[in-house]
C-alpha cells in the first residue's frame, strides 16, 4: 500500500497527500473493476433513476405517486447489471458525468 494511502472507502482508495489537510478519493474502474459489487442507484438532477452509472437506461421518476415510485425503484434494482465488460462497454451513457451527478 502506498505511503500516503489511508484506506478504502467503498470503491474509492483514499489518499492524504503530505502537507494537506483533506483526503482525495480515487475510483479506478478499469484497473479495479467493482461492477459486480456495486449496490448504487443514481438519481439525476432531472429526476431519472439510473440503475448503472455507465448505462443509457434511465427510469423517469417525475410525477409518480408513492406506488409508482416504489415500482420504479424496484424496476431499477432488478435491471441493475451484474457487471460489465469495460473493454467493449466503457460508457454507454449519452450524458456526461456532471449531468448525471458523478
Amino acid at each position: 500500500r502506498p505511503e500516503n494511502m489511508l484506506c478504502r472507502d467503498g470503491v474509492a482508495k483514499l489518499y492524504r497527500p503530505a502537507g494537506y489537510k483533506g483526503t482525495i478519493g480515487i475510483i479506478s474502474p478499469l484497473s479495479s473493476s467493482f461492477c459486480d459489487r456495486c449496490d448504487k442507484l443514481r438519481v439525476t438532477a432531472d429526476g431519472k433513476l439510473k440503475p448503472c452509472l455507465h448505462s443509457n437506461e434511465e427510469i423517469d421518476l417525475r410525477g409518480l405517486d408513492a406506488d409508482g415510485l416504489t415500482d420504479a425503484i424496484r424496476r431499477g434494482i432488478q435491471s441493475k447489471p451484474m457487471g460489465c465488460d469495460w473493454s467493449a462497454f466503457c460508457s454507454g451513457t449519452a450524458r456526461s458525468m456532471n449531468e448525471i451527478g458523478g
